[in-house]
């Protein structure tokens, strides 16, 4: 990205999240930067300087962006008037229609969700579980549950909406499943569970809030019906990104394209 070399320019790649510059950035937009409370909000006033020939400062004074991970929290937050404005859970927006005093604005996104996995760690270092999981996974449901029906089911990382997309049908095909898995070694145990050379298949999903795992559940259920063990557990955004994207990688799979990515660990 193009970052203002007087300020940065002598700042490590590694300093770049801590450098004081986070806490003071700089631009030319029509609102001018006042304050950041970590984790909690952004304060912005009106650049009376911005020019006419871009539309000219704006009508408002000021913007005050708030920090909230749990969707519940943001909803709340407009009905009692405390927020002005909050993109919420498609799940919310049915007592949002409800609500007479606010009003649901809905637009096309090409943005898509996706379940990524880390294929320098076992057991997605093999195609065959990869390809186990893909087939074992209900898109439809997730779409129509925890996202109530604002999304379309893909089957690639390019949005279906996208004029660049390719589109090869939806295909969940659980005996093929069962076979890629039993190929790959993890076969069921007398408890059903999958099991490689003794060892149990389970992983771990972290969440940020209870608002933003309901697509995580709905995997979880899928994969537990094939003898795939996953939990979930809410935590903090440090320990959901350190996993991830950590120097280790200690995330076998991550969930990304949503508030709360959710990694996912061996256990």
């Amino acid at each position: 990205p193009l970052v203002p070399a007087h300020r940065l320019a002598g700042v490590a790649r590694k300093a770049m999240r801590t450098a004081s510059y986070n806490d003071a950035p700089i631009g030319n937009g029509p609102f001018r930067f006042v304050h950041r409370n970590r984790g909690a909000r952004w304060t912005f006033a009106r650049n009376d300087r911005f020019p006419i020939s871009l539309g000219g400062p704006p009508a408002l004074a000021g913007v005050v962006v708030a920090v909230v991970d749990e969707a519940t929290t943001k909803s709340v937050g407009l009905a009692s008037g405390e927020l002005d404005v909050a993109g919420i859970s498609p799940t919310m927006a049915s007592l949002v229609q409800r609500d007479a005093t606010l009003q649901l604005v809905t637009y096309p996104v090409l943005l898509g969700t996706a379940l990524c996995f880390n294929t320098t760690r076992p057991p997605f270092d093999d195609e065959r579980v990869r390809r186990a999981v893909a087939r074992s996974i209900e898109r439809r449901r997730i779409v129509d549950i925890a996202l109530a029906g604002f999304g379309t089911p893909a089957s690639t990382p390019i949005p279906p909406e996208s004029p660049f997309a390719w589109t090869p049908a939806v295909q969940r095909d659980t005996a093929m499943a069962d076979s890629l898995l039993d190929a790959a070694g993890w076969r069921r145990g007398a408890d059903g569970t999958r099991q490689r050379n003794g060892q149990r298949h389970v992983m771990e999903s972290l969440t940020l809030g209870s608002g933003d795992n309901v697509d995580g559940q709905l995997v979880q259920s899928d994969l537990a019906v094939r003898g795939i063990t996953r939990t979930v557990r809410k935590t903090g955004r440090g320990a959901v990104w350190t996993g991830a994207r950590g120097a280790a990688r200690t995330r076998e799979e991550r969930t990304t394209g949503r508030p709360g990515e959710s990694p996912c660990a061996a256990g």
